[in-house]
């Protein structure tokens, strides 16, 4: 698998985090199962190759779209990745999609949805413009500027929540709604449709993954290296607290999870 990482134009970075390049080709017949972890992180994606399904419970697969929103992950998925995958995908800033596109999150987290039937004409302009670039960065170039127009005529950014993101991520997930609420001087209902429609979740599961995102990029990159630093600095109650959580959103107990190949989670998860 290859892994393209490029960063978004000054102006977009409050909207958009990065747009990542994946191209991967596999044989005939076989097929790779790989798990993504939960992530705050909406996603625009153009598929300019065979699909990459991703089978829900009961064992049904997405359809392929050409071009999908994806909402942010409060759960472990699972995709079963097949044939040639090529995608050219905008990761969104956790306000940044209901902003650009104009888009109720509420309904959209751990859902693939197809673009086309959100905003049609877009959809297929984009799709034939990406599927037409010559390189990837010409594809690149190509979503990139689809988003710069998209900002003409962006909702302004609530402010209210885009403070609270800031906040959430400087304390890694550790502060209570109360406080929260407080700093913030919001009322609480108000608050809580207005962080769900504009990221896809409540504050409550937008804190607890901005936790588990802190602690593992921690241990990830050895500023934790003890259970010591990772009970208290994580915040956990205990061990047992933290392998369940931890074993939760990865389906793996952290030792397990290590102690495999995490190059392309390293690549993908950020706080």
């Amino acid at each position: 698998m290859e892994f393209l990482s490029f960063d978004p134009c000054a102006i977009l970075k409050p909207y958009v985090e990065r747009y990542i390049v994946v191209d991967a080709k596999f044989a005939e017949g076989q097929q790779h199962k790989h798990f993504i972890a939960p992530s705050s992180t909406s996603q625009l994606a153009i598929n300019c190759a065979t699909a990459n399904t991703k089978p829900d419970e009961v064992g049904a697969l997405d359809r392929h779209y050409v071009t999908a929103l994806v909402g942010p992950f409060t759960r472990r998925h699972t995709y079963i990745l097949h044939g040639h995958i090529y995608s050219v995908v905008a990761y969104f800033t956790p306000i940044g999609l209901h902003a650009l596109l104009n888009i109720d999150l509420t309904d959209l987290a751990d859902q693939t949805v197809d673009f086309a039937s959100i905003l049609p004409d877009d959809a297929l302009h984009l799709s034939k413009c990406v599927l037409g670039a010559i390189d990837n960065h010409a594809k690149v170039q190509v979503l990139e500027a689809y988003l710069l127009r998209r900002l003409a005529s962006a909702k302004p950014l609530n402010q209210g929540v885009q403070r609270a993101v800031e906040l959430i991520r400087q304390q890694g997930g550790q502060i209570a709604i109360a406080e929260l609420l407080q700093q913030l001087t919001l009322q609480q209902r108000t608050f809580e449709r207005h962080f769900r429609q504009t990221t896809g979740m409540s504050p409550k599961q937008f804190m607890r993954i901005t936790r588990f995102l802190a602690v593992r990029n921690a241990i990830a990159d050895g500023t934790y290296q003890n259970w010591h630093d990772v009970l208290h600095q994580g915040g956990y109650y205990d061990q047992a607290h933290f392998i369940r959580e931890f074993s939760l959103f990865t389906g793996q107990t952290p030792s397990a999870y290590f102690a495999g190949s995490i190059g392309f989670d390293n690549f993908l998860l950020k706080v």
